[in-house]
């Protein structure tokens, strides 16, 4: 197993850039409702919309309806791998150069490269604090 707390990885396209004081819109697709709950709700916490989905084909529609300025998504989905979601965001025009931080609470060296592949610009460990996400969202977000 391999520790990515301080992996950042960003594509080639650079970060999402806000202006000042504007709240991004976060998209989070967990099959955990709790997890979904506390990442919601610590968003909003730190100044953020949150919208959220237990499913890949429902994360993915509401990706494409509403246009999130940045995606969390577990790497272990019920119905599905991160890497396989992250690939058909990627073929999306609408989201192509939407952020995306994958979220695992075990993933091995290999799983990571696959996920950056993909497209991901980023892989965490859970359990997430408070801390982490906002630097998480800042890194991406921030001028």
């Amino acid at each position: 197993m391999v520790s990515f707390t301080n992996c950042k990885f960003t594509s080639s396209g650079g970060g999402l850039y806000l202006p000042q004081n504007k709240m991004a819109l976060i998209l989070f697709i967990d099959d955990n409702r709790d997890t979904l709950a506390l990442l919601e709700q610590a968003a909003r916490l730190v100044g953020h919309e949150s919208i959220s989905s237990q499913t890949p084909d429902q994360g993915f529609n509401l990706a494409l309806v509403q246009r999130p300025d940045l995606i969390f998504i577990d790497f272990y989905l019920t119905s599905s791998s991160g890497d396989q979601l992250i690939k058909k965001i990627r073929q999306a025009a609408l989201l192509l150069n939407t952020p995306i931080i994958v979220l695992s609470a075990a993933m091995t060296s290999e799983q990571a490269a696959q996920v950056l592949a993909a497209g991901a610009n980023r892989c965490m460990q859970k359990p997430l604090s408070l801390s982490d996400l906002t630097q998480a969202i800042e890194s991406i977000t921030a001028p």
